[in-house]
């Protein structure tokens, strides 16, 4: 059941679920030492917390998405170096609000 928190909106409200989500979904794919998956989902908590403007953590789990990447990428590939690139680029805005 969703609850509504007194002083947040509706999609803060679905932010925060989906983050509790992409928890449960991070806490399982590190059990099965899925790191491609935990990559992706460390990825998508920056993201969220980057909107619920929780920005340390935003940028504590970019961070972590970009170093599992690093390790599984193929790193001359431009496609990849495109998506650090991006990460390098969302890392940094969230540093500077913090």
């Amino acid at each position: 059941m969703l609850r509504i928190r007194c002083g947040m909106n509706f999609a803060g409200q679905l932010k925060l679920k989906a983050q509790q989500c992409y928890r449960t979904a991070l806490a399982l794919a590190t059990k099965a030492n899925n790191l491609p998956k935990q990559a992706e989902i460390q990825e998508q908590l920056g993201e969220i917390a980057h909107n619920l403007e929780e920005f340390a953590e935003a940028v504590e789990s970019l961070k972590a998405a970009e170093g599992i990447y690093q390790k599984f990428f193929n790193l001359e590939d431009p496609e990849a170096q495109g998506k650090l690139e991006e990460l390098r680029n969302d890392i940094e805005d969230s540093q500077g609000r913090i």
